[in-house]
């Protein structure tokens, strides 16, 4: 699993002692469960009740559980630490998380390629042979 520590901007103070080293991680498939479990509610209507996912909600508890730790308080964050952060530290947060999560999107999908070749006769196939001393033959 992937992470990332950076510092805040404005930091997070929940009582008495500022915290700004912030630790995140990428998502599991836990993480998904949990905050789409977290973000969704029943609604009434004319035609019986009706579950509904509130993308905002979801997007808001993912970024909870993505957080490790601030300085020293541990993730997830609660409600009151992510409403105590600054907007720019919450910016922050989400582009830091954003970017982790793509590297992360970007590893998965380079190792699926990996020992794949071109094709017959690929590129990939000449280059692994001649790294071996050996010669390919088709």
């Amino acid at each position: 699993m992937n992470q990332d520590t950076f510092e805040l901007i404005d930091g997070l103070k929940p009582v008495k002692d500022l915290h700004r080293t912030c630790t995140i991680r990428t998502a599991t498939a836990g993480d998904v469960i949990d905050a789409q479990t977290a973000a969704e509610r029943v609604v009434h209507t004319a035609d019986g009740p009706l579950l509904l996912v509130s993308d905002s909600k979801m997007g808001w508890e993912m970024t909870k559980r993505q957080v490790v730790r601030i300085g020293s308080i541990q993730g997830p964050l609660e409600d009151e630490d992510m409403r105590a952060l600054s907007g720019r530290d919450l910016n922050l947060i989400g582009a830091k998380i954003e970017a982790l999560d793509e590297a992360a999107w970007k590893a998965a999908k380079e190792q699926t390629k990996r020992g794949r070749d071109e094709g017959p006769g690929g590129a990939d196939r000449d280059h692994d042979a001649e790294a071996l001393g050996q010669t390919r033959v088709d």
